[in-house]
Protein backbone atom coordinates (compact mmCIF):
# COMPACT_ATOMS: atom_id res chain seq x y z
CA UNK A 1 0.00 0.00 0.00
CA UNK A 2 2.70 2.36 0.80
CA UNK A 3 4.55 1.56 -2.59
CA UNK A 4 1.08 2.10 -4.46
CA UNK A 5 0.96 5.97 -2.86
CA UNK A 6 4.65 6.49 -3.58
CA UNK A 7 4.13 5.61 -7.16
CA UNK A 8 0.98 7.76 -7.50
CA UNK A 9 2.72 10.64 -5.83
CA UNK A 10 5.77 9.95 -7.99
CA UNK A 11 3.32 10.03 -11.22
CA UNK A 12 1.23 12.76 -9.97
CA UNK A 13 4.42 15.41 -9.58
CA UNK A 14 5.70 13.98 -13.16
CA UNK A 15 2.52 14.76 -14.52
CA UNK A 16 2.23 18.36 -12.53
CA UNK A 17 5.82 18.97 -14.49
CA UNK A 18 5.17 18.03 -18.02
CA UNK A 19 1.97 20.14 -17.76
CA UNK A 20 4.45 23.37 -16.22
CA UNK A 21 6.91 22.40 -19.37
CA UNK A 22 4.26 22.35 -21.96
CA UNK A 23 2.44 25.21 -20.47
CA UNK A 24 5.67 27.10 -20.37
CA UNK A 25 6.63 26.10 -23.71
CA UNK A 26 3.54 27.28 -24.82
CA UNK A 27 4.16 30.87 -23.72
CA UNK A 28 7.78 31.18 -25.26
CA UNK A 29 6.74 30.06 -28.66
CA UNK A 30 3.23 32.08 -28.58
CA UNK A 31 4.72 35.77 -29.46
CA UNK A 32 6.88 34.32 -32.24
CA UNK A 33 4.30 32.45 -33.73
CA UNK A 34 1.98 35.76 -33.16
CA UNK A 35 4.48 38.03 -34.94
CA UNK A 36 4.67 35.35 -37.64
CA UNK A 37 1.05 35.49 -38.12
CA UNK A 38 0.30 39.01 -37.81
CA UNK A 39 1.79 40.11 -41.24
CA UNK A 40 -0.61 38.04 -43.29
CA UNK A 41 -3.89 39.07 -40.95
CA UNK A 42 -2.93 42.90 -42.05
CA UNK A 43 -5.06 44.03 -44.52
CA UNK A 44 -4.08 45.50 -47.65
CA UNK A 45 -3.23 49.15 -47.71
CA UNK A 46 -6.35 51.20 -48.87
CA UNK A 47 -6.83 54.19 -51.18
CA UNK A 48 -4.83 56.98 -50.11
CA UNK A 49 -6.87 59.99 -51.71
CA UNK A 50 -10.92 60.31 -52.28
CA UNK A 51 -12.20 61.77 -55.89
CA UNK A 52 -14.15 64.67 -54.70
CA UNK A 53 -16.86 65.38 -57.72
CA UNK A 54 -18.04 69.21 -57.64
CA UNK A 55 -17.36 70.87 -60.32
CA UNK A 56 -20.83 69.53 -62.78
CA UNK A 57 -23.79 70.92 -63.67
CA UNK A 58 -27.21 69.22 -62.29
CA UNK A 59 -29.11 69.40 -65.81
CA UNK A 60 -26.30 68.29 -68.28
CA UNK A 61 -23.31 66.14 -66.82
CA UNK A 62 -21.05 62.54 -67.31
CA UNK A 63 -20.79 61.99 -63.39
CA UNK A 64 -21.89 58.49 -63.56
CA UNK A 65 -19.04 57.91 -66.50
CA UNK A 66 -16.42 60.00 -64.26
CA UNK A 67 -17.51 57.41 -61.01
CA UNK A 68 -17.64 54.23 -63.22
CA UNK A 69 -14.32 55.41 -64.66
CA UNK A 70 -11.89 55.28 -61.48
CA UNK A 71 -14.34 52.22 -59.74
CA UNK A 72 -13.18 49.92 -62.73
CA UNK A 73 -9.43 51.57 -62.10
CA UNK A 74 -10.01 50.27 -58.18
CA UNK A 75 -13.55 49.05 -56.89
CA UNK A 76 -12.41 50.25 -53.26
CA UNK A 77 -11.94 54.01 -54.76
CA UNK A 78 -13.66 56.46 -52.34
CA UNK A 79 -15.45 59.03 -53.95
CA UNK A 80 -17.50 61.88 -53.03
CA UNK A 81 -20.17 64.10 -55.45
CA UNK A 82 -20.88 67.35 -53.05
CA UNK A 83 -23.91 69.46 -54.72
CA UNK A 84 -25.49 72.03 -52.70
CA UNK A 85 -28.83 70.39 -53.20
CA UNK A 86 -30.18 66.90 -54.16
CA UNK A 87 -29.45 67.00 -58.12
CA UNK A 88 -32.16 66.91 -60.33
CA UNK A 89 -32.09 64.54 -62.60
CA UNK A 90 -30.56 62.64 -60.02
CA UNK A 91 -27.41 61.30 -60.20
CA UNK A 92 -26.96 57.41 -61.31
CA UNK A 93 -24.53 56.80 -59.02
CA UNK A 94 -23.80 53.04 -57.50
CA UNK A 95 -25.19 51.94 -54.57
CA UNK A 96 -22.16 51.26 -52.34
CA UNK A 97 -20.51 52.01 -49.35
CA UNK A 98 -17.95 53.84 -51.14
CA UNK A 99 -19.80 56.13 -53.38
CA UNK A 100 -21.36 59.45 -51.61
CA UNK A 101 -23.39 62.34 -52.33
CA UNK A 102 -22.58 65.40 -49.71
CA UNK A 103 -25.52 67.82 -49.84
CA UNK A 104 -23.58 71.11 -48.61
CA UNK A 105 -26.74 73.43 -47.82
CA UNK A 106 -27.71 72.90 -44.29
CA UNK A 107 -30.92 71.56 -43.57
CA UNK A 108 -33.32 70.90 -40.58
CA UNK A 109 -33.68 67.64 -40.99
CA UNK A 110 -30.26 66.48 -41.08
CA UNK A 111 -26.85 66.86 -39.06
CA UNK A 112 -24.15 70.17 -39.00
CA UNK A 113 -21.75 67.70 -39.83
CA UNK A 114 -24.10 66.09 -42.94
CA UNK A 115 -23.15 69.39 -44.63
CA UNK A 116 -19.60 69.43 -43.88
CA UNK A 117 -17.29 67.98 -46.73
CA UNK A 118 -14.72 66.94 -44.57
CA UNK A 119 -16.97 64.15 -42.76
CA UNK A 120 -16.75 62.95 -46.01
CA UNK A 121 -13.28 62.07 -46.38
CA UNK A 122 -11.22 59.81 -44.41
CA UNK A 123 -8.38 59.99 -46.74
CA UNK A 124 -4.71 61.85 -46.48
CA UNK A 125 -5.51 63.81 -49.97
CA UNK A 126 -8.66 64.81 -52.09
CA UNK A 127 -8.52 64.91 -55.84
CA UNK A 128 -11.05 67.41 -57.38
CA UNK A 129 -11.90 66.15 -60.63
CA UNK A 130 -14.03 68.19 -62.92
CA UNK A 131 -17.03 66.86 -64.86
CA UNK A 132 -15.86 65.42 -68.08
CA UNK A 133 -13.00 63.64 -67.17
CA UNK A 134 -12.26 59.99 -67.70
CA UNK A 135 -9.72 57.55 -65.91
CA UNK A 136 -8.32 55.70 -68.29
CA UNK A 137 -4.62 54.66 -66.95
CA UNK A 138 -4.12 53.30 -63.96
CA UNK A 139 -2.19 54.40 -61.10
CA UNK A 140 -2.55 58.22 -61.86
CA UNK A 141 -4.25 59.31 -58.35
CA UNK A 142 -1.11 57.33 -57.03
CA UNK A 143 1.61 58.85 -58.93
CA UNK A 144 0.11 62.25 -58.20
CA UNK A 145 0.21 61.27 -54.54
CA UNK A 146 3.93 60.93 -54.85
CA UNK A 147 4.70 64.06 -56.70
CA UNK A 148 3.34 66.15 -54.63
CA UNK A 149 5.23 64.08 -51.40
CA UNK A 150 8.48 64.86 -53.23
CA UNK A 151 7.36 68.59 -54.28
CA UNK A 152 7.38 71.91 -51.94
CA UNK A 153 4.39 72.48 -54.04
CA UNK A 154 1.04 72.48 -51.54
CA UNK A 155 -0.84 70.87 -54.69
CA UNK A 156 0.01 68.85 -58.11
CA UNK A 157 -2.08 68.94 -60.81
CA UNK A 158 -2.70 66.94 -64.55
CA UNK A 159 -4.71 68.30 -67.38
CA UNK A 160 -7.81 66.79 -68.82
CA UNK A 161 -7.60 65.99 -72.66
CA UNK A 162 -10.44 68.08 -73.08
CA UNK A 163 -10.87 70.92 -75.77
CA UNK A 164 -9.39 73.72 -72.63
CA UNK A 165 -6.94 71.83 -70.62
CA UNK A 166 -4.93 73.36 -68.00
CA UNK A 167 -2.33 75.85 -68.23
CA UNK A 168 -0.36 77.63 -65.35
CA UNK A 169 -0.78 81.33 -64.23
CA UNK A 170 0.69 83.69 -62.34
CA UNK A 171 -1.28 85.17 -59.88
CA UNK A 172 -1.52 88.27 -57.70
CA UNK A 173 -4.47 89.07 -55.27
CA UNK A 174 -4.64 92.32 -53.60
CA UNK A 175 -6.76 92.23 -50.93
CA UNK A 176 -6.44 95.77 -50.04
CA UNK A 177 -7.42 96.99 -53.48
CA UNK A 178 -9.53 94.18 -54.09
CA UNK A 179 -8.28 93.04 -57.42
CA UNK A 180 -6.49 90.07 -58.56
CA UNK A 181 -4.35 90.23 -61.75
CA UNK A 182 -3.68 86.65 -63.72
CA UNK A 183 -0.76 86.87 -66.27
CA UNK A 184 1.55 84.48 -67.32
CA UNK A 185 3.86 82.22 -65.33
CA UNK A 186 7.46 82.74 -65.42
CA UNK A 187 8.06 79.60 -63.74
CA UNK A 188 5.69 76.87 -65.17
CA UNK A 189 4.98 74.05 -64.45
CA UNK A 190 5.09 75.61 -61.12
CA UNK A 191 2.39 78.29 -60.78
CA UNK A 192 0.27 80.38 -58.79
CA UNK A 193 -3.24 79.51 -60.29
CA UNK A 194 -4.41 77.21 -63.61
CA UNK A 195 -6.89 78.10 -66.36
CA UNK A 196 -8.92 74.95 -68.39
CA UNK A 197 -9.74 71.40 -67.22
CA UNK A 198 -7.31 69.83 -64.26
CA UNK A 199 -7.97 67.19 -61.46
CA UNK A 200 -6.10 69.08 -58.75
CA UNK A 201 -4.65 66.79 -55.65
CA UNK A 202 -3.92 68.19 -52.37
CA UNK A 203 -3.76 67.03 -48.56
CA UNK A 204 -7.18 66.84 -46.84
CA UNK A 205 -6.65 68.93 -44.20
CA UNK A 206 -4.87 72.02 -46.67
CA UNK A 207 -8.47 71.63 -48.40
CA UNK A 208 -10.45 71.62 -46.02
CA UNK A 209 -8.72 74.15 -43.93
CA UNK A 210 -9.57 77.00 -46.49
CA UNK A 211 -12.09 79.16 -45.43
CA UNK A 212 -14.45 78.52 -48.71
CA UNK A 213 -12.98 74.78 -49.75
CA UNK A 214 -16.19 73.93 -52.20
CA UNK A 215 -17.42 77.40 -53.57
CA UNK A 216 -17.67 77.82 -57.28
CA UNK A 217 -16.88 77.92 -59.61
CA UNK A 218 -14.72 75.42 -57.65
CA UNK A 219 -11.08 76.78 -59.73
CA UNK A 220 -11.03 80.23 -59.62
CA UNK A 221 -12.37 79.91 -55.89
CA UNK A 222 -9.42 77.44 -55.08
CA UNK A 223 -6.55 79.25 -56.67
CA UNK A 224 -7.15 82.65 -55.17
CA UNK A 225 -7.68 81.11 -51.91
CA UNK A 226 -4.34 79.10 -51.90
CA UNK A 227 -2.31 82.13 -54.17
CA UNK A 228 -3.44 84.25 -50.43
CA UNK A 229 -1.24 81.66 -48.84
CA UNK A 230 1.18 81.66 -50.93
CA UNK A 231 0.60 78.41 -52.17
CA UNK A 232 2.19 76.89 -55.25
CA UNK A 233 0.42 74.38 -57.83
CA UNK A 234 2.55 71.91 -59.80
CA UNK A 235 1.33 71.08 -63.38
CA UNK A 236 2.59 67.36 -63.95
CA UNK A 237 2.89 65.73 -67.33
CA UNK A 238 0.73 62.64 -66.75
CA UNK A 239 -2.93 63.63 -68.72
CA UNK A 240 -6.17 62.44 -68.04
CA UNK A 241 -8.74 61.53 -70.79
CA UNK A 242 -12.03 63.08 -71.59
CA UNK A 243 -15.39 61.46 -70.90
CA UNK A 244 -16.78 59.85 -74.52
CA UNK A 245 -20.13 61.97 -73.67
CA UNK A 246 -18.84 65.05 -72.62
CA UNK A 247 -20.93 67.64 -70.66
CA UNK A 248 -22.39 70.81 -72.15
CA UNK A 249 -21.41 69.80 -75.44
CA UNK A 250 -24.64 71.43 -77.46
CA UNK A 251 -25.03 75.41 -77.76
CA UNK A 252 -28.05 75.14 -75.16
CA UNK A 253 -26.34 73.69 -72.85
CA UNK A 254 -23.67 76.00 -72.36
CA UNK A 255 -25.75 78.83 -72.39
CA UNK A 256 -27.83 77.30 -69.93
CA UNK A 257 -24.92 77.04 -67.85
CA UNK A 258 -23.83 80.73 -68.49
CA UNK A 259 -27.74 82.06 -67.29
CA UNK A 260 -26.92 80.07 -64.33
CA UNK A 261 -23.75 81.77 -63.85
CA UNK A 262 -21.90 78.53 -63.83
CA UNK A 263 -20.23 78.24 -67.31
Amino acid sequence: MRLTRCWAALAAAIILNLLVFFYVSWLQHQPRNSRARGPRRTPATGPRVTVLIREFEAFDNAVPELVDSFLQQDPAQPVVVAADTLPYPPLALPRIPNVRLALLQPALDRSAAASRPETYVATEFVALVPDGTRAESPGHLERMVEALRGSSARLVAAPVATANPARCLALNISLREWTAHYGPAPGAPRCDALDGDAVVLLRSRDLFNLSAPLARPLATSLFLQTALRGWTVQLLGLTFAAARQPPLATAHARWKADREGRS
